[in-house]
């Protein structure tokens, strides 16, 4: 039987991220590893009113479950097994239940009941009318022996008897010594181009599987496909939907109606009598390609290690050598991209390193030297203001004093902007928050602010998140032309995660816009320079997540 796996928090904030970025239902599906239809049904059944926000998805999703209540209550249960026991058959029982009293449950789930009951000792498989071991059932099960849901070949559109175009195949299987391994034969009805696989015996998975590993690389070039009626195809509807065919059937007893593979056929056992044993035919075959293809997909995956042996001096060893070369190349390349990349990193280090420190002293010498000289100006042209009550200079001394007054506070703005002194003394979360209420009082806008954080980051962390997070509501007055915004930093075990957030244009860090975007690429490089775990992200929203 499938296990079925709850999403989790994780899996929900990569669909929020992937959704963002553009990516349909079916790519988030594969790059997460789950079904399409299960992506489909977690944006559907979790919005809120803002859209699908990952969060309150799983919020959402932990407080269903906790209500779930079993969707076949244990009186349905007591009536199965009740007709069970005056032998009904589940097939009756699903029909009767759904007619009567609106029940919905398959004839499957009662041979399920059926089974677990006799795994800890009941007998109501007793009462079943087939006392068969039983095989795993798939819909309703045909036990006259037809394939179900056949197309016949005469609905086949007539191009096909043409020969005129590319993509429309023939398929059959031949058995080698003692019946397996059993091989699959493709062919091609214009090109005659043929395809061969091995299957370790003849059955509908088996065939279905390595049918569609062998057309899945041409399935440009796929349109119909047309067997016999062996049972090898009763998987004939997923193999249509997994390549995107027709698959048809030709009339039984009609092998000319296939006579391209037929043929094919025919010719192939000359080169493999059926008393020959295919397995090491095959092997012979295809172990020197496997291997290629298995050094492929290392070497995509950035392992360069692999090596491929030359088999023969063949076309197929002279791709092994050219290979090998090829390899060799990109393990050298990537070893000097390597390296630079860790002597960037090491010099992106000490330039933030030594800007912070900067930027610290002179907050430092704004906060204590500047401040202290315009305060003592403006206490001067305050004592100026009263000595003078009635002479000329009283209304000079008064405009004087109210700029230096505005000036100091420009000061006091420039030295927080430079090197907050509580993002020092307190943290991250409260420098956060008095950036978010000095924000909010410049610009008018209504930030929705959420800091989960039980103890203090590392400094050089607590500094990157706010950088980022200024750098994110300064994109956000200048170019988001943004209503609201919201700000969530929070921790899980190793995991950190800053999110901004607004909701109207927001912006793209992938996107070169010049030097006035410089702010984006110093807030990536932040991001990439804490640790090899970070990533940043960016549409609506700027996602740091380490």
């Amino acid at each position: 039987m499938r296990t079925y796996a709850q999403l989790t928090q994780e899996q929900r904030y990569q669909i929020y991220v992937l959704k963002k970025t553009g990516h349909s239902r079916t790519e988030i599906a594969e790059v997460i590893g789950i079904h399409k239809s299960t992506v489909s049904r977690e944006l559907k059944r979790n919005p809120g009113g803002r859209g699908y926000r990952p969060q309150q998805a799983h919020r959402l999703a932990m407080e269903r479950r906790q209500k779930g209540v079993p969707r076949i209550t244990a009186e349905t249960w007591a009536v199965v097994e009740k007709l069970l026991r005056q032998d009904w058959s589940p097939e009756q029982i699903s029909g009767r239940l759904k007619k009567e009293q609106k029940v919905s449950i398959s004839h499957e789930w009662i041979y399920q009941y059926v089974l677990e009951d006799k795994r800890t000792g009941g007998d109501l498989y007793r009462h079943l009318r087939c006392q068969k071991k039983r095989r795993k059932r798939y819909g309703k099960y045909d036990r006259r022996g037809k394939l179900p849901n056949c197309r016949s070949i005469e609905e086949r559109p007539k191009v096909v008897d043409r020969r005129t175009r590319l993509g429309d195949w023939e398929a059959d299987t031949f058995l080698g010594k003692t019946h397996k391994p059993v091989m699959v034969s493709l062919t091609e009805r214009k090109s005659r181009f043929t395809l061969l696989g091995k299957v370790p015996q003849r059955t509908a998975q088996a065939v279905r599987k390595q049918t569609v590993r062998l057309l899945l690389p041409v399935s440009d070039k796929v349109r119909t496909l047309t067997s016999d009626h062996g049972k090898e195809f009763a998987c004939h509807q997923q193999i249509a939907q997994a390549l995107q065919l027709q698959f048809y059937f030709a009339h039984p007893y009609a092998a000319w109606e296939r006579g391209t593979n037929e043929n094919t056929n025919g010719l192939l056992r000359q080169y493999f009598p059926k008393k020959q044993d295919a397995v090491f035919l095959t092997w012979i075959l295809t172990r020197p390609i496997l291997a290629l293809v298995s050094a492929t997909r290392a070497v995509a995956k950035g392992d360069f290690r692999p090596r491929v042996a030359r088999w023969a001096n063949d076309e197929i060893g002279d791709l092994a050598e050219a290979f090998n070369a090829m390899t060799e190349e990109l393990a050298r390349a990537d070893e000097l991209r390597r390296e630079r990349e860790v002597l960037r990193r090491q010099l992106l280090e000490k330039v933030i390193t030594t800007q912070e420190d900067e930027r610290r002293r002179i907050a430092r010498e704004l906060h204590d030297s500047t401040s202290q000289n315009l305060t003592s100006l403006i206490v001067g042209l305050r004592v100026m203001e009263t000595n003078c009550a009635k002479c000329a200079a009283q209304s000079k001394a008064t405009d004087l004093r109210h700029v230096a007054s505005k000036t100091l506070d420009e000061v006091h703005d420039l030295s927080m902007r430079l090197r907050p002194r509580v993002l020092d003394d307190l943290g991250l979360a409260a420098a956060v928050e008095r950036l978010v209420s000095e924000w909010q009082a410049r610009y008018k806008i209504p930030i929705d602010v959420e800091i989960q954080l039980l103890e203090r980051l590392p400094g050089e962390v607590e500094t990157a998140i706010y950088r980022i997070v200024q750098e994110a509501l300064t994109n956000i007055a200048r170019h988001a032309q943004a209503k609201s915004a919201s700000i969530l930093v929070e921790r899980h075990g190793d995991m950190v995660r800053a999110i901004v957030e607004d909701d109207r244009v927001g912006f793209s860090i992938n996107t070169d816009h010049g030097e006035r975007h410089l702010g984006l690429l110093g807030m990536r490089e932040r991001a990439e320079l804490l640790t090899n775990g970070a990533s940043f992200q960016s549409e609506n929203s700027a996602m740091l997540i380490l």
